[in-house]
């Protein structure tokens, strides 16, 4: 994923119930050598904030 692309995060809510949000990357790939994963950070249109997300709850919407 690039700088820029619009995602679609999915994550549930706190009753366990499917919760969609939009967002935009705005970070490269971040290799964390603890964890041994990708992740990336998103800026999310719902919640306003800045999140790290990893690639297997993000869905690629338009790449930038």
């Amino acid at each position: 994923m690039t700088l820029g692309s619009l995602v679609k995060i999915k994550s549930t809510d706190n009753l366990g119930n499917p919760l969609d949000k939009l967002g935009v990357v705005i970070t490269d790939k971040i290799v964390c050598q603890q964890s041994l994963f990708l992740s990336v950070k998103v800026y999310t249109f719902r919640d306003q904030r800045i999140c790290t997300y990893y690639p297997y709850s993000i869905e690629l919407l338009s790449q930038a």
